[in-house]
């Protein structure tokens, strides 16, 4: 979903982003929206933990994504 497929790097940071405001009627908009207006991270780290297991890079190889086993993907 991210058109991330190949040429992959050693390291790959997935990062979750949010936001800290006051007094802003409009402040969850501010947030991720794909994780219900909440700060993103959580969803950061059980990406990269997913992405980091053998399984799951097993099933993405069949399936024309080959992540080398050099790459670690980290939540940032």
């Amino acid at each position: 979903m991210m058109g991330l497929t190949d040429k992959f790097a050693p390291f790959i940071f997935i990062c979750g982003h949010g936001s800290q405001t006051q007094n802003n009627a409009y402040a969850s908009s501010m947030d991720c929206g794909a994780c219900g207006a909440h700060p993103g991270m959580s969803n950061a780290r059980i990406l990269a933990t997913i992405l980091n297991q053998k399984p799951v890079r097993l099933q993405l190889a069949q399936r024309g994504i080959s992540i080398p086993a050099q790459t670690l993907f980290m939540a940032a």
